[in-house]
Formats: C-alpha cells, sequence, structure tokens
C-alpha cells in the first residue's frame, strides 16, 4: 500500500510546463472524439458560445448610451432619434441572449448526451477487451479505480469547460480592447488583482487529483466491502455471521480516512479564496474611485462611467472565470489522463496478427509440453515440468487437492495466461500463433462460480450461442441435456420466465441456476467442454443424471472436467492426478485402482466416509 499521504503524493504533481502540455493534450485529444462524434453540433456551439460572450459588454454598452442620451435630453420633452436608437438596442441586447441561451443550452444538452454515452462505451470496451491477466494487476486496478472513481465526469467536465474557456477568454479580449482604450492603468490593476485567484485555483485541483492518487488503494479496499452488502449471498453471510456491524464500522473508517482529507483541502481552498476576493476588492474599489473622481470633475460622462464600471467588472469577472476554469481543467486533466492512460492499456496477452484459425469442424487435440507456470509477481510454480495430451473425443478428468493446479490449467488451454515455460499445443501448434476468435468458437465453458443472467430463461440458455438467432428447439434439448427442464417446467413462465427478483422475475438456487449455466454450455455445441465443477451445488440424483450425459459426448466432444466426487469420474477416459503442479498418475479407474497409488488412496478414503 502506498504509505505517503495525500499531501506529499499532490506535491508530486506541481503545475508545470510539462502539466501545461498534459492539459493542453487531453483538451485536443476530448475535442478530438468529440468533432468525431458530433461534428456539427461541436462546430454549432463553439459559434453559439463565441457570440454569447459578446452580449454582456452589448447590454452594458445599451444601458450607457441610453443614460447619456437621457441626460443631455433632461428637459427637452422629446425623444430623439439617437435615443430611439440607444432604447432600441437595449431592448435587443435583452431579448436576443435569451433565444441565444436557449438554442446554447439544447446544443449542450445534445452532447452531453451523446458524449456520455460515447466515454462510457470506450471505457466498457477497453475493459472487455483486457485480458484477465491485465485485470487482475494491482496496478491496474489502482488506475482503473482512479479512473472510474468520478465516473466519465471529468472527460464530460473538460469538453464542458472547453467553452467556458473559450466564453472567458473572448470576454478578456473584448472587456480588455474597452478598457485599455480608455484607461491602461486600471487594466493592470484589474488584471494584476486576479492572480492570486489563479493560483488558488491550480493548487486546488493539484490537492484534488492528489489526495485520490493516494488513496487509490484504500478505495479499492472500499469497494470490496462495500459490495458485499450489494449482493443477496454475501449479505447473508454476513448477517448469518454476525459480521454486518463489523464490517459497516470497517467501512466508515475507510470513509473517514478519505473525506477528511477532502474536507482539509476544502478548507485551505476557502481561506485562500476569501484572501484572494479581498485583494480583488480592494483593487476594484480603488480603480472605481479614480473614475469617480473623473465624473465630478467633469472630464467622464455619467452613462460612460457606467460603463466603465460594468467593463471593469465584466474584465474582473471574466479573469476570475478564466482562472476558475482553468484551474477546474487542470483538475480535470489529471482525472482524464488516468482515463486515457486506461484506454492506452493493452493486453498482457498479445493476439497473434494473422494467427492459425482452428478447424471449426474437428475436434482438436491439445497437448501440455513440459509446462511450467507462475503466476504474474510470484515466483512460486503453480505447474512444473506438466506434460499431458487430450486426444480429440476424450473425456478426462482433473483430480487433486486444492492449489494442485487443476484451475489453472483450464487458464491456460482458454489464454488467459501464457505459459512461463513450454508450450500449449493446438493440433501442433502453439496456442499463443492461434487466432483466439476462432479458438474460443470451439470452446464451451462451465467456470467453478456459476455466472447469474438476468433475461428470460431461454435468452440465458441460447447466450452460449449468440452469433445465432435463438432457436427454442436446441434451448429445449440443451435444456433437457442438463436437467434443466424439470426446473424450467416448474417456473410459472417457463422459458419465457425472466429471472431475477429485481426485474420482475424470479430467483433460482445456486444448483438450478448451475444446471441452467450447464445447458447454457450445451447450447453452445462446442466440441471442446471445459467444466470446473461443474455440478457442484446440485443434488446427488441430478449430479449422476448429468455425468451420465456428459459420458454419452464421448467421441462427438472432447470433455475436461474438474472433480473433487470421486465417484463422478469413475466413467472418464483417462482420469489425471495432480500433485504439486505435476501428473503424479494418469489412467482409467480400474488401472489407477489396480496400481494402488495416490488416486486409489483417495478413492477408498471418499469411499470409506460414504460407507461409513
Amino acid at each position: 500500500m502506498n504509505n505517503e499521504t495525500p499531501k506529499e503524493t499532490a506535491e508530486k504533481k506541481p503545475f508545470s510546463l510539462s502539466a501545461l502540455v498534459e492539459l493542453i493534450q487531453n483538451v485536443i485529444a476530448v475535442m478530438k472524439m468529440t468533432l468525431e462524434e458530433h461534428k456539427a453540433l461541436a462546430i454549432s456551439l463553439l459559434i453559439i458560445t463565441a457570440i454569447s460572450s459578446s452580449f454582456s459588454f452589448l447590454r452594458s454598452g445599451a444601458i450607457a448610451a441610453v443614460v447619456n442620451e437621457l441626460t443631455r435630453a433632461a428637459g427637452d420633452n422629446q425623444i430623439g432619434s439617437k435615443l430611439t436608437l440607444a432604447i432600441v438596442l437595449l431592448v435587443a441586447a435583452q431579448i436576443i441572449p435569451g433565444f441565444v441561451g436557449s438554442i446554447r443550452r439544447y446544443l449542450d444538452k445534445r452532447i452531453y448526451i451523446s458524449m456520455s454515452e460515447k466515454f462510457d462505451l470506450m471505457m466498457i470496451r477497453k475493459r472487455a477487451g483486457l485480458d484477465l491477466a491485465r485485470l487482475e494487476e494491482p496496478a491496474f486496478q489502482d488506475l482503473a479505480n482512479k479512473a472510474s472513481d468520478r465516473g466519465n465526469s471529468p472527460m464530460i467536465n473538460m469538453l464542458d469547460g472547453q467553452y467556458d474557456l473559450l466564453m472567458s477568454v473572448l470576454g478578456i479580449v473584448m472587456a480588455s480592447a474597452i478598457l485599455f482604450s480608455m484607461s491602461k492603468g486600471l487594466w493592470f490593476v484589474i488584471a494584476l488583482s486576479t492572480i492570486p485567484a489563479l493560483k488558488i485555483q491550480l493548487a486546488y485541483g493539484r490537492n484534488v487529483w492528489g489526495i485520490s492518487d493516494a488513496q487509490s488503494p484504500i478505495r479499492r479496499r472500499y469497494y470490496d466491502l462495500r459490495n458485499r452488502f450489494m449482493g443477496t449471498h454475501r449479505l447473508l453471510d454476513l448477517q448469518l455471521f454476525q459480521n454486518t456491524g463489523n464490517f459497516i464500522a470497517r467501512i466508515e473508517k475507510l470513509i473517514s480516512s478519505f473525506n477528511s482529507e477532502n474536507e482539509l483541502n476544502e478548507r485551505k481552498r476557502l481561506k485562500s479564496e476569501v484572501s484572494a476576493v479581498a485583494i480583488s476588492l480592494l483593487a476594484t474599489t480603488g480603480a472605481m474611485i479614480v473614475v469617480i473622481l473623473d465624473v465630478i470633475s467633469g472630464v467622464t460622462a455619467i452613462g460612460t462611467w457606467l460603463f466603465i464600471v460594468t467593463t471593469m467588472f465584466s474584465l474582473q469577472g471574466s479573469f476570475s472565470e478564466l482562472f476558475s476554469c482553468f484551474g477546474r481543467q487542470y483538475e480535470n486533466s489529471l482525472f482524464v489522463t488516468d482515463i486515457r492512460k486506461v484506454l492506452a492499456t493493452e493486453p498482457v496477452i498479445t493476439k497473434p496478427s494473422n494467427g492459425f484459425k482452428v478447424c471449426s469442424g474437428r475436434i482438436p487435440s491439445i497437448e501440455f509440453k513440459n509446462v511450467t507456470f507462475c503466476y504474474p509477481g510470484s515466483d512460486k510454480p503453480v505447474l512444473s515440468g506438466f506434460s499431458l495430451t487430450i486426444n480429440p473425443g476424450e473425456i478426462i478428468a482433473l483430480v487433486g487437492e486444492n492449489g494442485a493446479g487443476k484451475t489453472t490449467l483450464a487458464k491456460l488451454i482458454l489464454r488467459v495466461y501464457d505459459p512461463t515455460e513450454g508450450a500449449v499445443l493446438i493440433d501442433g501448434a502453439d496456442l499463443r500463433t492461434i487466432d483466439l476468435d476462432s479458438w474460443y468458437a470451439v470452446l464451451a465453458i462451465l467456470a467453478q462460480s456459476n455466472t447469474e443472467y438476468y433475461f428470460p430463461v431461454d435468452e440465458v440458455i441460447a447466450l452460449g450461442r449468440t452469433d445465432k438467432p435463438i432457436t427454442r428447439g436446441q434451448v429445449i434439448e440443451a435444456a433437457k441435456f442438463s436437467g434443466a427442464d424439470k426446473i424450467i417446467g416448474e417456473l410459472a413462465g417457463q422459458y419465457g420466465q425472466q429471472l431475477g427478483h429485481e426485474f420482475g422475475g424470479v430467483d433460482l438456487s445456486a444448483g438450478q441456476t448451475q444446471r441452467i449455466g450447464l445447458a447454457r454450455v450445451c447450447y453452445r455445441q462446442g466440441l471442446f467442454a471445459i467444466l470446473d465443477e461443474p455440478t457442484a451445488a446440485t443434488d446427488a440424483r441430478a449430479e449422476a443424471a448429468i455425468f451420465d450425459r456428459l459420458y454419452s459426448l464421448r467421441g462427438s466432444a472432447s470433455v475436461l472436467f474438474i472433480s473433487h466426487n470421486f465417484a463422478n469420474v469413475v466413467g472418464a477416459d483417462r482420469i489425471c492426478v495432480m500433485v504439486d503442479g505435476k501428473v503424479a498418475e494418469l489412467g482409467s479407474h480400474s488401472s489407477l485402482m489396480a496400481r494402488n497409488g495416490t488416486y486409489a488412496s483417495l478413492f477408498s478414503l471418499q469411499a470409506s466416509r460414504f460407507a461409513s
């Protein structure tokens, strides 16, 4: 865990030329994404924003003109052409901004809705394209947590900030042109008085990011604890073991630890902003006194004085908004940088550009050739010099104690990881050279932790093969094969029954969910099935029926299954006994029993428990 305080981390990220370059790069990247998605909308919003920036000066200029003309016309009892024009200009300055503002809000909302969706999908697609080896990395998890902590708001805020920044810059340009032509000294006084606000905004943005960066491991722990209150089974486990209070206390401690730094940062910001406002107020007051003296001496007309004062306020406000916007953009940029790092992250497992395609109509052979494997960050081999060949159409069972490497073996077949040494060969070709899409197309997988999907039953089963339209007959056959048909027949909506209580459906038991999952595997009609404890949650009668059906696949598909129930492996063509990541014994049930080794000992031990 990072032992540095958020303050120390933030100090390592000072605003510098490199930070400015990074900010510009992020602004360009976000704008480029926007232009690619909605070029016409983005440009229209830029034009509308530019027009909007002139309205405050148009309004104050019109008011000044009306005041000056009224002063001149006082006592004449008539409205001259200049006064009429000034009044018309004032009315227009009041009405036009309302129409333009409505258009701007419409365009802004259109872009917000569209780009929110785009930014979300970008992150979803990126995570979908990364392998487990990358997703499990602690460093990537910290980066991903920082990037997702605020959702897509940094990207959206940076996009909105670009238009706000443009409006502030144009406001400064116009106010400066007006004020500079009247009094250079006033311009410098107002401009210099706003510099403290810039420093405050940059420091605040840096501290916000620094706190988030330092707290990534804490937030990772927080999300883990919080998620245990979201799932029904997890929450029930906490309740039964009377751990809800314990876990809530842990969560409160974590929340307190990362909220305290944020509260401190906000207090520091408040103190600094009060000082900056005081400096700005003194500068403005002094400038106003100078202009008032000019009015008293007759140098400046009252309307002109009003125009100068409102321009001063506009310049000060535009500078303040520019610095505030720049500070927000800097803060957003730090988080956008993390998001862009996630989007630029590449999988650990590299896919070959022109990989060898597995034949879809032929059952493949698989060979583990002297495979050694260590998980990333560990030097301890899970598999060591492992060699095994799975022949086409063969049913092989993997048995062994927990930690022997059985599930790891399945992960290597799926190329979730690559071997540290040796190779996994598919029809004689190294798996690292094979096109993974073609390889996955022939596989059918049922993982140990069965995944629940909350769709109608037939859709859940048909998820086994979504590249083709749902075939109801095939769904029913798959359900019969897995024994799920009896479960489905008892549901009110049967194959159309919605699953998931929170979606207006029903919740299934773990065993029922497992049989639906097995039906999904059957529906896929893969030529090589990998089943990790496929009946762990089912009852004995259903388990026996399922394995009878699995053994009927012999010759039409290869099956590799993991089971701790030795009664289920008796019918396998070969049983691979794994000990410490190696093949300890290999053969049929009868040959291994005759050998009287590890398998025979474990089988007899389990059988004796049932006999007793």
